[in-house]
């Protein structure tokens, strides 16, 4: 099964064979998981009894269904502890995602290994998650079909974590492939949003200014590598 570019990055990053999907809808990703060997046992979860239809039909197309089983019921309800080593939350709001995490911390905090992929609220999750102590080890970012998406990796800690600058919660602590258009690109949106509120009602937003010096300074940090990497 081929995959889109952002289920294609969550599948790469899975490092554990036994995984749950929550919020699975078609089932793509642990149809191509268990095809492609990565994963022994995948539990394909979602709250609606037709998209957990297309992802049975999904894996019986490719023969899988012996390893992909279909759960119906909300977040982590349908997982038990230490059931599985992956889970992977994808294709949800920001705050959505942090309500299914710690409606059931029990669970939560039993996976070895988490992949989240917000559609909103990235700061918002990132806070979230330093406060429940999970570990961000590594983030991705996807860009497709005209839309930037994250992917954060995470890990259940039990020493209490540093706390985060601003910048990480606002940006990541990584620098991967596409980092630094992700922040133009950002910037260039919320001055084109500034312009249009001081243009209509003259004003004031602090917390976009606040957001664009932050950029800016994210974007700063690009020059200067450019101007001290050394010659090929």
């Amino acid at each position: 099964m081929k995959l889109s570019k952002r289920l294609q990055t969550l599948a790469d990053l899975v490092a554990f064979d036994t995984v749950c999907d929550i919020g699975t809808d078609h089932g793509f990703l642990p149809v191509y998981l268990a095809e492609s060997g990565k994963a022994k046992k995948i539990a394909a979860c979602d709250i609606s009894p037709a998209s957990l239809k297309k992802a049975e039909v999904a894996a019986a197309r490719a023969r899988v269904s012996s390893v992909v089983e279909t759960r119906l019921g909300a977040g982590l309800s349908v997982v038990v502890p230490f059931e599985f080593e992956t889970c992977v939350i994808a294709g949800i709001g920001g705050r959505l995602l942090c309500e299914i995490l710690s409606s059931d911390m029990p669970v939560s905090a039993t996976f070895r290994q988490l992949l989240l992929s917000p559609h909103t609220d990235v700061p918002f999750v990132r806070k979230f998650l330093f406060e429940s102590n999970f570990k961000i080890t590594n983030e991705k970012l996807v860009f497709e079909d005209g839309k930037w998406y994250n992917v954060l990796v995470c890990q259940p800690q039990t020493e209490k974590l540093g706390k985060p600058t601003e910048a990480d919660l606002l940006f990541g602590a990584f620098r991967s492939a596409g980092f630094f258009d992700f922040v133009s690109a950002n910037l260039q949106k919320t001055l084109a949003v500034i312009d249009s509120i001081e243009k209509n009602s003259a004003a004031y937003v602090p917390e976009l200014h606040n957001y664009v010096r932050a950029c800016e300074s994210v974007l700063r940090e690009r020059n200067r590598n450019d101007t001290f990497r050394p010659d090929t």
